[in-house]
């Protein structure tokens, strides 16, 4: 894989796990998988 590619993926995992970061600290919990359905299920919210 060339190395733009890489940088790339690594920037979007950077900021999907920013993302559950703070959704964990809007809601007082360190439960990560708990953050990730709240967002997962916003995302889909029309």
């Amino acid at each position: 894989m060339p190395t733009t590619n890489t940088t790339i993926l690594d920037h979007a995992v950077q900021m999907a796990t920013k993302r559950v970061q703070d959704v964990c600290r809007e809601f007082d919990t360190d439960r990560r998988h708990f953050a990730y359905r709240v967002l997962r299920a916003w995302m889909h919210t029309p």
